[in-house]
């Protein structure tokens, strides 16, 4: 552009500015019409290149960034040339930024350069200009800034198969299909993202897909995803599959059907035997709220209310499918417990125990009872109410018979309690009797504090099955060391180990401690069962969309929203170390420091950086199956009956109205097969089963939590 070229257009772009900007300020008061001519006076001194930066076409929400340069053109015994100010102006000067840092000096020769960016908000051609002031002959000199905002492309993302079906398959059998996602948009068309896909419906348990982390299509590339079904359950199988991604269309459908035919239970001794059951009610039984239920050793029935206290029936057996409680005693050492609220004050107005777990061993003589309990009170959920509960309550109790009494030692305190309903859960003893282990909840949905889980972290011990040292601990109570809680005056905080404080004065997670994580990753594993085979089993909860969400992968995030809904999971635990996929970034990086005065980590080892990672249950997570509701109580079916095809498989009880009999391998690593044993009960909390040895072999005894009942199957060869 020549340099008349460039007078014309500032004569008119600078008039035209500064009439419109006169106009609009003065328009109920004075118009001042403006005419002449503009000149740029020239100088030897400073120059500027260019003098016009055209970004070209920017699509709104993107950046163009361009680079003009000041050089100081004088002589070389000229004076330096100061540069007080750059600065954007016009009637589109919101439209850029300047990188400009305000005053600087050239010398002679001397270049300098800056960087201009054009992020148009709106459609259209914009114009601005730089206004320079230094101290040259030609101040203040000007760059005219110009680009048009253009609107965003979308790509579309296309799909080969909108459905896709599986005809028959055996059952406990896998069969796989494929489809093809495309990016379809054209050149200068940007990606398409793929987040994830989702099975719906009532079956979207019989299908898997090995989709598992989020995909960025440029245009013209494709991806292509496996759907796998597998099922125990014989029957039509009909669920959704669903892409979500950002391209132009909305989330891509697939309809998927298969056809499961049973694998059938075979007796090697004769054909195959179908189990089959008789249901009644314990009669003159009532339990408040039945949370866990287990025979003891001296032939009682054991049950747990939800309020902490610990119903003990003797019952009886009249008849055929007729069982009757004689005798009762209520233990209530566990629901007297005394509570505190946060910040570790006692508060004796809150009366009772939350529990639910329940283990019961020992001998005939002497039975010795285990409870977990914590803080009765709930809060959080969508209010996000901080009920101000003890978040270090959680108490494991030791309960020994005396004569006609029983005592109590509390052999630790100060394990979390979220403030939603997660806490410390199901027990199993290990097979020496030294190691309790103990199923811990966790504090949030996801990984990440959320309002629905009233903004509390993950604490050191939470989310996890936990090992605890019987013979380290003895017949004393071991007080968790907590952190040095800053709104408490001192070193030793009043009233530890409780009043976890938000995390604040969370336990400590030590490495000599007599409690010590076993396997980690479970948002709020409700039992872990320890079967004959000595094999350790768990089911998690899953989490709910809106209730939170995971960490990022350095697992430094802090609070968040949202989150997403996946099923609850059936984990075989391989050993210690196994991790179930749900993450705590407290465990998973020393750096997440509680405490502002006095930032501290309650973990004294080493971090452990895979719980900064959330896995997908049944995807990712190696989990044996997952259930579409809630499933919780489970135990293993030990008695010979109907000719040995159930010995050795796991029964649960679910919130679907249902008790699930789960079918392992041999080995006890895999899923043989898995369907509904009873139907259309109320809430099965709790189930427990006897063994040949065992009272009333054969039979399944359910903690029904809806009706307030204890419910008895027996079996039709019931011997």
């Amino acid at each position: 552009m020549g340099q008349s070229m460039i007078h014309r257009f500032l004569t008119k772009f600078l008039c035209l500015t500064l009439f419109t900007t006169l106009s609009a300020v003065y328009a109920d008061t004075i118009k001042i019409p403006l005419s002449g001519s503009g000149t740029v006076r020239s100088s030897n001194t400073l120059s500027v290149a260019p003098p016009l930066l055209d970004s070209g076409d920017v699509a709104i929400g993107k950046s163009s960034v361009q680079r003009f340069e000041i050089t100081h053109i004088g002589a070389s015994d000229d004076a330096a040339v100061e540069i007080y100010s750059i600065e954007v102006g016009g009637e589109d000067s919101f439209d850029y930024l300047t990188n400009s840092f305000g005053y600087t000096s050239l010398s002679s020769t001397e270049t300098v350069g800056f960087d201009v960016t054009f992020s148009p908000v709106t459609l259209g051609v914009k114009k601005a200009f730089l206004r320079i002031e230094h101290s040259g002959a030609n101040s203040p000199h000007l760059v005219l800034l110009t680009g048009v905002g253009i609107d965003i492309p979308a790509s579309k993302l296309d799909i080969s198969v909108t459905t896709i079906d599986f005809g028959t398959v055996p059952t406990d059998v896998s069969k796989s299909q494929s489809f093809i996602l495309t990016n379809v948009g054209g050149n200068n068309y940007p990606p398409v993202t793929l987040y994830n896909i989702v099975l719906t419906g009532d079956n979207a348990d019989s299908f898997t897909t090995d989709f598992n982390n989020v995909v960025s299509l440029e245009p013209g590339k494709s991806v292509t995803v496996k759907v796998t079904t597998n099922s125990g359950i014989a029957g039509n199988k009909v669920a959704q599959l669903s892409v979500e991604h950002d391209g132009s269309n909305p989330p891509i459908k697939v309809a998927l059907t298969a056809k499961q035919e049973i694998a059938q239970v075979t007796n090697p001794d004769g054909p195959a035997i179908e189990p089959v059951f008789a249901q009644s009610t314990l009669k003159k039984a009532a339990p408040k709220k039945p949370s866990s239920l287990q025979f003891g050793p001296d032939g009682n029935l054991y049950v747990s209310s939800r309020d902490g206290d610990i119903y003990v029936y003797t019952v009886n057996r009249a008849g055929k499918n007729n069982y009757t409680t004689t005798k009762q005693e209520t233990i209530t050492l566990v629901q007297k417990i005394t509570n505190h609220n946060d910040d570790g004050s006692v508060n004796k107005a809150v009366k009772g125990r939350l529990v639910t777990g329940l283990l019961v061993v020992g001998t005939t003589n002497n039975p010795v009872i285990y409870v977990s309990s914590g803080d009765p009170r709930m809060g959080a959920g969508p209010s996000g109410n901080d009920s101000n509960l003890d978040t270090n309550s959680v108490i494991v109790s030791r309960l020994t018979k005396n004569g006609n009494n029983w005592n109590k030692v509390d052999l630790v305190r100060g394990l979390p309690r979220s403030e939603e309903n997660h806490q410390g859960n199901g027990m199993q003893l290990s097979k020496d009797g030294k190691t309790l282990y103990l199923a811990v909840g966790g504090n949030t949905n996801m990984g990440l504090p959320s309002n629905n889980f009233a903004r509390i972290p993950e604490y050191a011990y939470s989310a996890a099955i936990v090992e605890i040292n019987l013979q380290q601990i003895g017949n004393t109570t071991y007080d968790l060391p907590t952190l040095n809680d800053e709104d408490r005056a001192g070193p030793d905080d009043a009233n530890d180990p409780f009043g976890g404080n938000n995390g604040k004065n969370m336990a400590i997670l030590e490495n000599n401690g007599p409690v010590k994580i076993y396997a980690p990753g479970f948002r709020n594993a409700y039992d872990v069962l320890l079967t004959t085979a000595g094999k350790m089993y768990t089911i998690d909860n899953g989490p709910n969309a809106g209730w939170g969400a995971p960490p990022p992968g350095n697992c430094l995030g802090n609070y968040k929203d949202g989150g997403t809904t996946y099923k609850d999971s059936l984990h075989y635990i391989t050993g210690k170390g196994y991790y179930g996929g749900h993450p705590n970034p407290t465990r998973g990086s020393k750096n997440n420091k509680f405490n502002d005065s006095n930032p501290q980590s309650p973990i004294q080892g080493n971090a452990n950086a895979v719980e900064c990672q959330y896995k997908v249950p049944g995807k990712s997570n190696n989990s044996l199956h997952v259930f579409n509701a809630s499933t919780n109580g489970f135990t293993e079916y030990r008695a010979s009956n109907f000719g040995g095809s159930m010995q050795g498989d796991l029964l649960a009880g679910s919130f679907d109205r249902s008790v699930y009999r789960i079918q392992l391998n041999n080995a006890g690593t895999k899923l043989n097969g898995i369907d509904k044993l009873f139907q259309k009960l109320g809430t099965p909390l709790d189930v427990t089963a006897q063994g040949d040895q065992d009272i009333f072999p054969g039979t399944i005894w359910v903690a029904d939590y809806a009706v307030n009942a204890i419910l008895v199957f027996e079996p039709e060869d019931y011997k």
